[in-house]
């Protein structure tokens, strides 16, 4: 558990470390999509073609995370627009990884594989977030989900993005 912290504070420093970029950001979907109708994604676009469950990732993971980010209030407006740039590169990842696969484990491994990348994308980027909403992403996660190998190996790869 202590490396665990350690690799969250890595992130925060270096999350906290980067200049922020007072160009104006978006403040919701392009798609002008709710919450709910956002998260409906994983149940009707991957779930419903390529059934892996509740304990599968789309609906064990990217719709529970999707229903959370979404419903968060205490991010700030660079917050909410990461949030929005995120689920769609998220999303996007997702649907092109199931078009080419259908083996569930497949599947979640490339979802998890796309999650650095989407987390620092150059215009939206977890990076160059304030460190409130930083801490505001991190008590968002369930425990047993950050502190994985897999939540484990994301982090440094961020760290490591953050740190470039």
């Amino acid at each position: 558990m202590r490396w665990g912290w350690g690799l969250y504070g890595l992130l925060l420093i270096a999350c906290g470390a980067h200049p922020q970029d007072d160009a104006s950001r978006e403040s919701a979907l392009s798609s002008g999509a709710s919450a709910a109708s956002a998260c409906d994604f994983y149940a009707t676009s991957v779930e419903a073609e390529h059934p892996c469950g509740v304990d599968g990732y789309a609906l064990g993971y990217g719709e529970k995370y999707c229903h959370r980010f979404m419903n968060q209030s205490a991010l700030s407006e660079r917050g909410i627009a990461w949030r929005d740039s995120t689920m769609r590169c998220l999303q996007g990842e997702f649907l092109e990884a199931s078009r080419t696969t259908t083996s569930c484990t497949a599947l979640t491994d490339a979802a998890f594989a796309s999650h650095p990348v989407c987390y620092t994308q150059t215009d939206h980027s977890i990076c160059a977030l304030p460190m409130s909403d930083v801490w505001t992403i991190l008590r968002t996660l369930d425990g047993s989900d950050a502190f994985s190998l897999r939540g484990a190996r994301q982090i440094r790869s961020v760290i490591a993005t953050c740190l470039q």
